[in-house]
């Protein structure tokens, strides 16, 4: 049986990307969700908070499938705020599925192709945003360029000391940073399967996507399948500091939270590298399984 021509086109590329989870009070969290969707159970943090996930990514020759020849790659920086473990509070698709699943109440992009795709096709709150990343070591500058640091000839397994920013503005010469992340690279790059306390992320990035149509303001939804290849994925923990700078989303809580390594931690900070694929906005419960 031949697959379905919009089955068959998704938007592909590879990502680096550093996540961080924060544990919110779980009446502030509900707040950054639309009418309709609902804070659902879920054991990884204590009773009375949830968890809130945060990615600064950069993706590299991001495109559509199909027609490949039509539209050219992009690479672009973006930063997005997820909300895992939402319930719809009614039946979605004749019942198929009520969760659970990831919402994603905001995200900053570099480059305003993704921000109009994402906003008109996927039903995604997208804007437009400056991202500035920068990355430390001891034969880089500041902009992240130079060659891997030899290891130490006594230790060659040690990790070598790297340290890097992500800084996001609003659009402006004159706005001032709404979120920031500093990180200190705690380990090296291996699969991440075989990175302790694996199994917690995953259980939250493998959540289909819910999204508000038409345009991310409801009130209907769809569901996006947004599949990174955890056969090829590559992962290594950091220590983060995360600063909540201004509550562009309701019931987003201004502050500093510091982060362990995922090796260290269940919901600890760590970087991934993958590639991953995108579906089309589809019916929630007629996508890709996910599990």
């Amino acid at each position: 049986m031949l697959e379905s021509p919009y089955r068959s086109m998704n938007v592909v590329g590879k990502l680096s990307s550093c996540y961080v989870t924060l544990v919110m009070p779980r009446d502030e969290v509900a707040w950054m969700l639309p009418e309709g969707l609902a804070l659902g159970p879920q054991d990884h943090t204590p009773p009375g908070t949830h968890p809130v996930v945060l990615a600064f990514s950069h993706r590299y020759d991001v495109h559509v499938t199909l027609p490949r020849l039509l539209l050219p790659g992009t690479t672009y920086k973006e930063q997005a705020i997820g909300v895992p473990f939402v319930h719809a509070k009614r039946d979605l698709c004749g019942g198929r599925a009520r969760g659970p699943f990831l919402y994603l109440p905001r995200l900053f992009a570099s480059q305003i192709l993704p921000v109009i795709g994402g906003w008109l096709f996927w039903g995604l709150a997208k804007q437009l945003g400056r991202i500035r990343e920068m990355s430390f070591g001891p034969d880089k500058g500041a902009n992240g360029a130079g060659a891997e640091a030899p290891r130490s000839e006594k230790n060659p397994h040690e990790t070598r000391h790297e340290t890097g920013t992500y800084r996001v503005f609003p659009p402006g010469d004159d706005a001032e940073s709404i979120v920031s992340l500093s990180y200190e690279v705690t380990g090296d790059f291996q699969p991440i399967t075989q990175v302790p306390n694996h199994e917690v992320i995953l259980d939250v990035l493998r959540q289909p996507l819910i999204c508000c149509q038409p345009v991310a303001r409801g009130p209907l939804f769809s569901c996006a399948d947004h599949e990174n290849d955890w056969e090829r994925a590559q992962a290594r923990p950091l220590h983060t500091t995360t600063r909540i700078e201004d509550a562009f989303v309701p019931g987003l809580v201004v502050g500093t939270y510091r982060s362990r390594g995922l090796d260290m931690s269940p919901l600890g900070s760590f970087q991934l590298r993958a590639p991953f694929k995108l579906s089309l906005p589809h019916c929630c419960g007629r996508g890709h399984s996910l599990a």
